[in-house]
């Protein structure tokens, strides 16, 4: 792959990611990061956190310590708050580019940069921020560095691979320092190197990581004393497998809890529209395997491949599954994907394979007309232009192709296509839907005192992301105006049912917001289909009483 072109694809996915940093933050898991990191600074406490006011256990304290550094510096805003998120990817990005070049060729690496970088779980991570896109930065920078100091014996390899290690685990927890340990130790386990294994310099290294986790631990204790401390290094990460764990046993019977294959389909869907060329290329480093009877020389590197099996099974093991936990291994995926690209098709495997994709494609090209065309398609005329424009390249440059580079730009493309549409047209329509942050605007341009406002809609974080405060929820059951506890100049918030109630009693009132809710991280057809989705959204409502 030319240089020039290396560049241009890369540029553009991260100018695409660059776009996603106006898009609202979306509910549970961003906005509820975003508000935690708020309240963070609004108490000076930086290692005792509080989930509205509430002690909070569940993660880690990386991204909160990150987005609060932003914050200071650029402001409370959606782009101080994904700002970490996108430069933990670039981290993902670079790192996965050196730990290649420690064994393969330069075209390599540049294809395994582009195929991670362009994957939907890359895309995802830069927009719905959650911990897993900081987790995935430090994952693939101690994979990179340990692995350079096994080979080159440099001490700023050593000591930045564990400094890695130990943002990992301020990530996600000891699941940040499993992954790693586990590719590598693997690899030279299966080689025999007993020398690399049992080498003294580990032990320094975990010292380091000790170091690093040494705030985050007096937190915990001074909140929490050593059941904070049991939390995070078991209950969180290990209770999740053995069902030792308290938000596991508290679920019920369900199917992304239960299903064993749940990770090996999400993986179909969030590295699109790579799976079918990485599952071709794991299929023949497993037959080389098996055909060399495992014995490998120093040459050969194991960690991308045990890394990624390794984190799906355990993973898969979990009593409790989201598509996120898995997106850690995609660089590893990239890897794999990209040497069987350059390494190891053939013209009979490009011959089934490129029809294949043709059709794939074509079909996710048709998605995405359809979302423009039909499900959000205010104010879409210049979408419609740039789609047929996107098009034409597509078709131009896949035609003028040859061998393996007609497959992947045909790919590459297509990937750019979905997500620019999906940052710059799709998601800014489909967030109005996210009618708590609407609302919360509002109360913040308007400087409405929070103590004046009523919330009878349950807990959503976006409304105290966007009003940059605490919006307490009620119970429906005792509202205000049926007792005729109310007052001139308080605000209330409400569903369609509670709203016909405030109008059948004639109460005096000022609508300063009407909209129509729907969570947007999980679409249905109905909702995607306009003719049905006001089946699924629910009125929502901001009033001032008169």
């Amino acid at each position: 792959m030319k240089t020039t072109d290396f560049l241009l694809y890369l540029a553009i996915t991260v100018v695409i990611y660059v776009i996603g940093f106006s898009i609202d933050m979306m509910d549970v898991d961003a906005t509820q990061y975003a508000s935690i990191t708020r309240e963070m600074l609004e108490k000076n406490d930086w290692i005792h956190f509080t989930n509205r006011y509430v002690p909070y256990l569940d993660k880690p304290p990386l991204i909160f310590w990150l987005s609060a550094i932003c914050y200071k510096i650029f402001g409370m805003s959606n782009f101080a708050y994904k700002l970490p998120s996108f430069l933990f990817s670039l981290l993902a990005l670079y790192s996965t580019y050196k730990f290649c070049k420690l064994y393969y060729q330069e075209n390599i690496a540049r294809l395994a940069v582009l195929i991670t970088a362009s994957c939907q779980a890359f895309f995802m991570m830069n927009n719905d921020c959650r911990t897993d896109t900081v987790l995935t930065g430090a994952v693939m920078m101690s994979i990179f560095h340990i692995s350079a100091y096994i080979l080159n014996k440099k001490i700023h390899h050593f000591i930045l691979g564990f400094i890695g290690l130990g943002l990992a685990m301020l990530a996600k927890g000891p699941i940040g320092l499993i992954v790693p340990a586990v590719a590598i130790g693997g690899d030279l386990l299966i080689k025999a190197d007993w020398k690399n294994i049992f080498k003294l310099q580990w032990i320094v290294g975990l010292i380091i990581v000790s170091l690093m986790l040494v705030p985050m631990c007096i937190g915990l204790y001074e909140q929490y004393g050593n059941e904070g401390l049991e939390f995070y290094f078991w209950k969180q990460s290990f209770g999740r497998i053995t069902g030792d764990n308290d938000f596991v046993k508290s679920l019920s019977s369900n199917d992304y809890v239960n299903d064993p294959f749940f990770f090996y389909h999400t993986f179909l869907w969030a590295f699109s529209p790579w799976p079918i060329i990485f599952i071709g290329g794991l299929v023949i480093i497993l037959v080389q395997l098996f055909k060399q009877k495992f014995k490998i020389n120093r040459q050969q590197e194991l960690i991308t491949l045990i890394g990624f099996i390794f984190t799906l099974w355990a993973m898969s093991m979990s009593h409790y599954k989201l598509p996120h936990y898995i997106f850690m291994a995609f660089p590893l995926a990239g890897i794999i994907t990209s040497r069987f690209l350059i390494e190891q098709i053939n013209d009979k495997i490009i011959k089934w394979m490129f029809p294949l994709h043709i059709f794939l494609m074509a079909v996710l090209w048709g998605l995405c007309f359809y979302l423009i065309t039909f499900s959000f398609s205010s104010n879409n005329l210049p979408s419609i232009f740039i789609y047929i424009l996107l098009l034409g390249v597509t078709i131009f440059v896949t035609y003028r192709s040859q061998n393996w580079l007609k497959i992947f730009n045909l790919v590459m493309l297509t990937a750019i296509m979905a997500n620019f549409f999906l940052n710059a047209h799709i998601y800014p329509r489909l967030l109005k839907y996210q009618t708590s942050g609407s609302i919360g605007k509002i109360i913040k341009e308007q400087k409405i005192p929070t103590g004046l406002v009523y919330n009878y809609t349950g807990c959503d974080h976006s409304l105290d992301v966007y009003s940059q405060s605490i919006i307490s929820s009620h119970g429906i059951e005792e509202p205000k105006w049926k007792n005729k506890d109310f007052f001139s100049g308080e605000y209330l918030i409400l569903f369609e049912n509670e709203f016909q109630e405030i109008k059948k009693n004639k109460i005096a009132h000022q609508l300063l917001f009407a909209g129509d809710k729907f969570s947007v991280t999980i679409l249905t057809p109905e909702f995607l289909n306009p003719t049905t989705r006001s089946t699924v959204t629910r009125k929502h409502y901001f009033i001032k009483l008169l």
